[in-house]
């Protein structure tokens, strides 16, 4: 299975669906209860806030206290197409709550609109967090690929080594570059590349059928939230540009197949019987195909279709000392390693539900304030 990766100033960012989902309340409660101060709801919404400019709209009823104004990032409603706003009044239909703002708020239970890091038509990424500013004290470098992190011995108990420079080389020409760290090195190379530039610091027949005319098909996707299965990243070799070994281990846990069933079961049955699109469906396509109609059908239909979102999470886990597999602490520094913190979606313990771009940014939000308070600004 490809595991898509963003090679450009932005990175993910830049070729993602732009969705604006938070995840819920529990999400963030339970990862704080796991062992991790400072990660809970009401902590983490700060940080949710200063990274964006909410754009309000006439016909979108926004809950303009939890959303932030003077951020990088710019976030709209979109209009929905009118097929949507069928698939709307067919949820509504079937007892769903209607809740505008709901994928900010930390509540799910319902059906509501998801914003969008598009404004005006132009899309925002992280690359915009150093367009707005002009800093002479930053310099930005495309076309360089780290390797790894540079290691030295450090005479204090908790912390025997030191993060102290990344060797890296120009993917243009191959040439060596050697980068130093006068404080700290931030890790924010993404959920697979984070945890391999760790790996490698410490062991030194058919065509595709479409519909004719391009009109009349939808889909309605699902998504497993809190999958139970868990995955593995190895190395393939000491080359760190070789691709590593990535085992998703998707679908390997029962509950997982049964809860990804049963939600596109239900979301089949709401569609097919809905108010709004009841009388608009015609069936399921390619016409070759049918729909299951019992869950030993949806099961199957689950294990043959599924794909992955391509929001893998938590390779870097943060967690309490006692949890043998942490590697980073609540303020995101590496366990025995001074002067290296990791700043990305592989920190988290538990993926929060639902697309984590906005979650990532706030990862950074909150690792920069956490330097503020840990920096020796006489140093």
């Amino acid at each position: 299975m490809a595991v898509p990766r963003g090679r450009l100033l932005g990175g993910c960012s830049a070729i993602n669906d732009t969705f604006v989902t938070r995840g819920t309340k529990a999400d963030y409660d339970r990862i704080a209860d796991m062992g991790n101060p400072g990660w809970s709801w009401k902590e983490m919404l700060p940080f949710f806030k200063a990274s964006e400019t909410f754009h309000s709209t006439e016909w979108h009823q926004a809950d303009l206290d939890i959303h932030g104004t003077d951020g990088p990032l710019h976030i709209s409603m979109t209009p929905l197409a009118p097929i949507s706003e069928k698939i709307l009044e067919s949820f509504i239909d079937s007892g769903f709550d209607y809740k505008p703002d709901m994928f900010v708020q930390g509540d799910y239970e319902g059906v509501g609109h998801i914003g969008r890091t598009v404004y005006n038509g132009i899309c925002t990424t992280s690359a915009d967090f150093i367009h707005k500013y002009e800093r002479t004290n930053l310099t930005v470098r495309t076309d360089v690929f780290v390797d790894r992190i540079i290691l030295e011995k450090n005479n204090e108990k908790e912390c025997p080594y030191k993060a102290v420079g990344v060797e890296a080389h120009d993917d243009t020409n191959g040439q060596p570059i050697i980068i130093k760290a006068r404080k700290e090195i931030i890790l924010s190379a993404g959920q697979i590349l984070t945890l391999c530039i760790c790996m490698s610091t410490l062991f030194i027949d058919g065509l595709p059928y479409n519909p004719i005319n391009g009109e009349g098909v939808f889909t309605v996707n699902t998504f497993l939230c809190g999958p139970q299965a868990r995955g593995t990243v190895r190395l393939l070799s000491k080359d760190p540009t070789s691709k590593p070994i990535i085992d998703h281990a998707y679908l390997d846990n029962d509950l997982d197949v049964a809860v990804l069933a049963e939600g596109c079961r239900l979301c089949h049955e709401i569609i097919m019987n809905g108010r709004g699109t009841k009388d608009i469906i015609v069936g399921a396509w390619p016409k070759i195909i049918s729909h299951p109609n019992d869950m030993i059908g949806w099961k199957e239909h689950v294990r043959t279709f599924a794909s992955s979102g391509s929001h893998p999470a938590g390779t870097c886990k943060m967690a309490p000392e006692s949890d043998p597999m942490g590697v980073v602490d609540s303020r995101l520094r590496v366990r025995n390693v001074k002067g290296l913190r990791v700043a990305d979606i592989s920190i988290l313990p538990i993926l929060n539900n639902g697309h984590p771009q906005i979650l990532a940014y706030a990862i950074g939000e909150k690792v920069a304030s956490m330097i503020l308070q840990d920096v020796d600004v006489s140093k």
